[in-house]
């Protein structure tokens, strides 16, 4: 288990963590992001020099509403939005983390950006059920699904 004995942020928390690790290639996930039917082998296979990540389309926590001359025409009852963002899991490098990570700081900010300008950050997309727990509603409606 690694303990922070102050706030190291994302890079700097898998950073201290990574000196735990065993194997080159490892998997890390946010604990508020739950991908329930990934399989991690997929972004393991796909990290081997570098960091892969999941990537998913987020659901709109809100109806959809389409208006036509000032008349309300039809509903769309949260719906699954056209683009990708980042699902919160990830396989990478011992090596890399190493190298590149922060001490203290985020490595969304800083890493995940500068690999992408780099085009050495590879995004799985993913297609199954992922659900993000920011709210307490968020947490009730995913303790549901384990009860």
């Amino acid at each position: 288990m690694s303990i922070e004995d102050s706030r190291l942020g994302t890079g700097g928390a898998i950073k201290k963590a990574c000196q735990l690790v065993k194997n080159e290639v490892f998997y890390a996930c946010n604990v508020d992001n739950l991908a329930l039917d990934s399989k991690p082998d997929k972004l393991l296979d796909e990290a081997t020099t570098g960091i892969a990540m999941l990537l998913a389309k987020p659901t709109l926590s809100y109806g959809k509403v389409r208006v036509d001359n000032g008349y309300v025409k039809n509903f769309e009852e949260k719906p699954r939005l056209s683009f990708y963002v980042n699902a919160g899991h990830y396989a990478m490098t011992k090596t890399l983390v190493s190298k590149l990570f922060p001490d203290v700081g985020d490595f969304e900010k800083t890493v995940l950006p500068a690999l992408a300008k780099q085009n050495a950050l590879r995004g799985i997309e993913y297609h199954g059920t992922w659900i993000t727990i920011d709210t307490f509603n968020d947490y009730l409606s995913a303790l549901s699904l384990f009860q």
